[in-house]
């Protein structure tokens, strides 16, 4: 139940962050690899709270 509100919390934050990355420096060469990154955050978050519901 905490991976849940765990993943309902911190879903929106890592997408916003994204969001305010990426049109901070939406001007620079890194673009691409800041929407790699992005991908990998959000993922990561989703893997992270799936693995806190299974194994704890």
């Amino acid at each position: 139940m905490q991976a849940f509100v765990f993943l309902i919390f911190l879903q929106p934050i890592a997408s916003v962050l994204c969001v305010v990355w990426f049109h901070c420096f939406h001007s620079l060469p890194t673009v691409c690899h800041t929407a790699i990154s992005c991908e990998i955050t959000l993922g990561f978050t989703v893997f992270t709270s799936l693995y806190i519901s299974v194994f704890l």
